[in-house]
């Protein structure tokens, strides 16, 4: 029940938040409304401008498919993970040190190269969402400012929350959840599921994945009323949920949902099939259920063993060598030390450890074999983490080290192969990462020891740096072929993509072409060609 558990308490916890304990069931019903029309105008326009594009849709596919064509792995039907980042956009307005109205909105980046269309396709969603954010922003802007100046306190917020539950080169899978609270007695959630395919850039439909369309239908009906029970739905709910799965008139709730790698998800909001108060209903929907198979084979991910972030408080069930032990965890923060004390119950023993940093989040490993470890990950000063590594195959846990690396916000699903972030120096400061496994001791194993380099637009641009001196690189050939050493002018502009952090520095040239720089480390910078970086380029950045 992870996903159920999560998604309920990010719910209940947005309502405890955004229910300003304000009087005002007018105003309540007044916001509702005015949100309702707000989104079914957006999904007029949305089908509006679908129907004017569908056109087009078999041609955007086919460029898709083009672009990746030279990426795809040799094993046509091999399921590759795609490292995808998470970032935010803000607006906010404030007043006497106190926020009035604030919007955000989540933005995705493909850090993984081959998905160049693809990213232009996720670029495009987020902008929508974007733009929505800020219309919304500027439409309750002056309402915000007015119960400010008369009660001192205002608190609107308008957000879109991206969280990711699958992202490999079968399908890109994640929730979008639309907060808000624009002055009524409470404010409102509606949760949205996305699904893409990265090959095509084609928007999922639940059809598309099911084996059996009516199965699932079923299996939806019979999962509601054994979890929630009966009277927690309107009386005419199964009315609508028949409409959801296979109705075409207006007005009607598009179904959402995404999936994981074992599990699909329903989602139905507020209002949906209940009342506010029965708040927010999620099925989960094994691949296979009842030994009958309810997600097309195809989405079957072949990942052994399991990785995924778990919660405070939350009881997480684990399968070792035939027999459930209930892992879980809870947090006590020193904010005088910025310390983490992190207390482990793992079936009926518990531990202990003083972490430095402020807790983030933990993450639960399972190799194939069934060993088992949980990764907690701590932020300190000037940003540096801090992850620490618990061994939970014996019986009480035990720390068996810690690193630097860090998984980020990103998605985890493989203890074979999965991402951590780094910070470097090596010409600028900046993250990189690379690709790692569960090792044999629990320790994060490196898989490839090159370091691809975080450099999309996080609001001041690609990092790049330009030579002030001819400078000798190692310009990569074509199709596997030697690299040769070339001269290149003062004036070059060179983009930062991979390094090994010790002895080059892999750019990227504005033609195109790629070339090593050769670095030599002296402490905290390096040395080109036997000259000091700063003697050899302009616009180097460095942090801390």
């Amino acid at each position: 029940m992870r996903k159920t558990r999560s998604v309920i308490c990010v719910l209940m916890a947005a309502m405890m938040v955004l229910s300003g304990c304000q009087s005002g069931g007018s105003d309540a019903r007044e916001n509702t409304t005015k949100e309702e029309e707000r989104r079914e105008d957006d999904e007029n326009g949305l089908e509006e401008k679908g129907q004017k594009e569908e056109g087009s849709k078999q041609e955007n596919e086919d460029h898709l498919k083009e672009e990746a064509g030279d990426d795809l792995p040799e094993e046509e039907d091999k399921i590759r993970p795609i490292t995808i980042d998470i970032s935010a956009e803000y607006i906010s307005e404030w007043e006497d040190g106190q926020q009035i109205i604030q919007g955000s909105s989540s933005k995705l980046h493909i850090l993984d190269e081959g998905y160049d269309a693809f990213q232009a396709v996720l670029d495009e969603y987020g902008e929508a969402n974007w733009r929505e954010v800020q219309e919304v922003y500027q439409e309750y802007l002056p309402e915000a400012m007015e119960r400010f100046t008369e009660g001192g306190y205002a608190g609107y917020e308008i957000s879109r929350t991206i969280d990711l539950d699958r992202a490999d080169s079968r399908i890109v899978s994640f929730t979008d959840g639309e907060s808000s609270y624009l002055g009524g007695a409470h404010g409102s959630y509606y949760l949205y599921g996305v699904n893409f395919d990265p090959l095509t850039g084609k928007r999922l439909s639940l059809e598309d994945v099911a084996e059996d369309y009516d199965m699932v239908y079923e299996y939806t009906k019979e999962y509601l009323v054994r979890e929630y029970g009966e009277e927690a739905f309107f009386e005419d709910y199964q009315d609508t949920l028949k409409d959801m799965f296979y109705g075409s008139g207006e007005g009607l709730s598009e179904l959402q949902w995404t999936m994981d790698t074992e599990t699909m998800f329903l989602y139905f909001s507020q209002y949906v099939l209940g009342p506010y108060a029965s708040g927010a209903f999620i099925v989960e929907i094994p691949f296979v259920a009842d030994e009958q198979q309810m997600v097309k084979k195809e989405y079957a991910s072949g990942v052994k063993g399991s990785a995924k972030e778990i919660w405070e408080w939350t009881e997480n069930p684990v399968d070792v060598n035939g027999e459930s032990r209930i892992l879980s965890y809870t947090i006590e923060k020193n904010e005088i030390n910025y310390n983490s004390m992190i207390s482990i119950r793992w079936g009926q023993q518990s531990a202990e450890l003083e972490m430095y940093g402020s807790f983030l989040k933990a993450y639960l490993f399972q190799k194939e074999d069934g060993r088992v470890w949980l990764y907690a990950d701590c932020l300190g000063d000037n940003d540096w983490h801090t992850m620490y590594v618990f061994d939970l195959n014996q019986d009480i846990p035990v720390c068996v080290g810690d690193t630097t690396d860090y998984i980020g916000k990103h998605l985890v699903a493989d203890p074979e192969d999965f991402v951590l972030y780094t910070h470097m120096e090596a010409l600028g400061t900046y993250i990189g990462f690379r690709h790692y496994r569960v090792g044999e001791n629990g320790m994060p194993e490196v898989i490839d020891g090159v370091y691809t380099i975080i450099n999309y637009d996080r609001g001041w641009g690609e990092y790049a740096i330009t030579s002030k001196v001819e400078l000798p690189v190692q310009m990569h050939g074509g199709d596997g072929t030697e690299k040769t050493q070339e001269m290149v002018p003062p004036g070059t502009v060179f983009y930062l993509r991979r390094t090994d952090g010790e002895t080059f520095v892999e750019m990227e040239l504005e033609d195109k072409r790629r070339c090593d720089i050769l670095i030599e480390k002296d402490g905290y910078f390096s040395r080109v060609n036997g000259m000091s970086e700063d003697d050899c380029f302009d616009g180097l950045r460095y942090a801390g």
